[in-house]
């Protein structure tokens, strides 16, 4: 029999992790298809929602739709000259954001101890996937 609460005797703290160009490599996939990099860049009212996984609560705004747009890419067109921005946009929608939310929400109950990996290694999984070298590691390639 349990008698006394885990949580009340012993807040032990959190360790979260947040790495840097997560799941890189699927991003690329937009890039290394024309076809692709010119659907988002055309459509990009209906890729952006589609893709990040969200709907706009009034479809003729486009309010956070374009506001995303501006705030990842300004006036520039999805390209390999953007590839951050396309990874972080991602990385911050998919990852980011529930790591913040859990660790706030653990953090009301211990510490929490954030930190952002960001060690390029140096073999890499983008040579599996055939994107060139130039274009950087990602998460998990630290070999």
């Amino acid at each position: 029999m349990i008698t006394r609460s885990f949580y009340s005797e012993s807040k032990p703290p959190g360790i979260v992790r947040m790495t840097f160009n997560i799941l890189f490599y699927l991003f690329q996939v937009i890039l290394n298809s024309t076809d692709l990099t010119e659907e988002f860049n055309r459509n990009w009212d209906r890729m952006a929602p589609f893709a990040l996984g969200y709907k706009e609560p009034n479809f003729l705004e486009m309010k956070a739709t374009n506001e995303i747009r501006e705030f990842y890419f300004e006036d520039e067109e999805i390209s390999v000259d953007t590839r951050d921005n396309l990874t972080n946009m991602f990385s911050d929608r998919n990852f980011f954001q529930c790591t913040r939310k859990a660790s706030l929400a653990y953090a009301r109950f211990s510490p929490v101890y954030l930190y952002y990996f960001t060690q390029e290694g140096l073999l890499s999984w983008l040579d599996v996937f055939k994107i060139p070298k130039e274009l950087g590691n990602f998460n998990s390639s630290a070999c």
